[in-house]
């Protein structure tokens, strides 16, 4: 367990030492499956479809990953749980089919991704700029946080 907390710092140093503020993690094992940005659940866009990869031992259950789930699916938008091979990560930056990738988590509630460095080249997603999936997700999630009044899909809990 320690070597895995050492070497999870020195990955996000590394990545610090870029300019960059977070590191996407890989599976474990090949090395090629996008799994989270550092302690966040990751989805992207790609055409007109949301991807996220699936739960595992190593992809956590997240509450805004849930949450954001749902209100993708209640707003008819197109979503899958499936493996993301980062070599189609990069391909679909390049051709323009990803142009919006976001992390989701307790804390950044949901935090667009603008740029991705592999292998020493960086490119930016959908130009650099915030695509419009994110902000909605993250209007949505923080009005249900901080709505007075009935939560109507009962995932508050009042604490007096």
């Amino acid at each position: 367990m320690a070597w895995a907390a050492v070497a999870s710092l020195l990955a996000t140093e590394e990545a610090k030492a870029l300019g960059h503020t977070q590191v996407l993690w890989l599976d474990s094992v090949e090395r090629r499956f996008i799994e989270e940005v550092g302690t966040m659940n990751v989805m992207l866009r790609i055409g007109d479809e949301i991807v996220t990869p699936p739960l595992s031992d190593s992809i956590l259950p997240g509450v805004t990953r849930l949450t954001a789930l749902a209100l993708l699916r209640e707003w008819g938008e197109r979503v899958s749980e499936h493996p993301v091979d980062i070599n189609d990560v990069i391909a679909g930056v390049e051709s323009g089919a990803i142009q919006e990738i976001w992390g989701l988590g307790t804390a950044a509630v949901v935090s667009p991704i603008g740029s991705l460095t592999y292998r020493g080249r960086t490119l930016a997603i959908g130009d650099g700029k915030t695509g419009p999936t994110t902000p909605r997700l993250y209007r949505a999630i923080t009005r249900l946080h901080t709505q007075p009044g009935p939560d109507p899909y009962g995932w508050r809990v009042d604490v007096h």
